[in-house]
């Protein structure tokens, strides 16, 4: 995915649109589809400029 397209304004409101904080949703409305050699474990930290932190 390019940038360009990840920053249009269309884009933008569309994925906004599907972003509900009250439920969570079956995988087919993430229009993902998962991968059968899928294996081992992901982590991810974030820290935000004010030294914030999620992990």
């Amino acid at each position: 995915m390019q940038m360009e397209y990840i920053k249009d304004k269309k884009f933008i409101e569309h994925i906004r649109a599907l972003i509900t904080d009250d439920s969570t949703h079956d995988a087919p409305y993430y229009n993902i589809t998962p991968s059968v050699d899928r294996f081992g474990t992901t982590h991810v930290s974030v820290m935000a400029a004010d030294g914030t932190a999620v992990s």
